[in-house]
């Protein structure tokens, strides 16, 4: 009798399993496709979430990137570098970020921009600054009685406000309303009596009627607050 061949056996053996293994395999395949068939719009849509995923890391590595170097130019005041960098992205919701973005946009004559990121930033801290640069915004823009509304509200809060009343009546003598201009300055400084500078508004607004009592009344308010106050030294020339 002849020997068996080492490993025989187990070739036979193989060779009965690999069709197995192969059918098993096509089957497995075929399920596969029908899966990926019936289900291709979930698998589409898994494809579009993970690009977008991918994209939007991306896109907020890149803005993080930019917003470091638009900061560092805003803190040397090269406001047109930072503009650059950061005119074309949406208002922060970050404070700090929020006013770097509406001082950059202002700097560089980008009102409308400067104007959205200020009313975040004013919404964000209610910082009556904040408030008080929209309104210079609606003046510049010459959207004069936008510019009023917000001075109005300002010294409605707070009364001490003196910038606001100085804005106020200097938007109304650029309408050429000058009784208005005169109003806003006697309630400033019926509102901050001890105020040189609102006393100053109030004699500058009177002064094309140097010789009615309201204006010498205004004069002597202000000698009494501030006897060497330089106004008074012009009127006396």
């Amino acid at each position: 009798m002849e020997p068996t061949p080492l490993g025989g056996i187990n070739v036979q053996n193989n060779n009965v399993q690999k069709p197995e293994k192969q059918k098993r395999s096509k089957v497995f395949i075929q399920k596969s496709k029908k899966i990926i068939t019936k289900y291709w719009y979930i698998f589409s849509l898994l494809v579009v979430l993970i690009a977008a995923v991918i994209t939007w890391q991306i896109l907020e590595s890149n803005r993080a990137a930019a917003w470091s170097k638009a900061s560092d130019y805003f803190s040397r005041a090269e406001y047109e570098q930072a503009a650059k960098l950061i005119k074309d992205f949406p208002v922060p919701s970050d404070p700090d970020q929020q006013r770097v973005y509406a001082q950059t946009m202002l700097a560089t004559g980008e009102l409308d921009k400067a104007m959205k990121g200020y009313e975040e930033l004013y919404d964000t801290n209610k910082d009556l600054s904040s408030k008080l640069i929209i309104g210079n915004i609606y003046n510049q823009k010459k959207e004069y009685d936008k510019a009023i509304v917000i001075y109005e509200e300002i010294v409605a809060d707070n009364p001490s406000t003196v910038q606001a009343y100085v804005n106020m009546a200097t938007v109304y003598r650029l309408q050429g309303k000058n009784k208005e201009a005169i109003e806003v300055a006697k309630k400033a400084v019926d509102a901050n009596p001890q105020s040189v500078t609102l006393l100053e508004l109030h004699v500058s607004m009177l002064l094309e009627d140097q010789k009615s009592e309201d204006f010498k009344n205004a004069v002597a308010a202000l000698r009494k607050v501030n006897p060497n106050d330089p106004l008074l030294e012009s009127l006396k020339q």
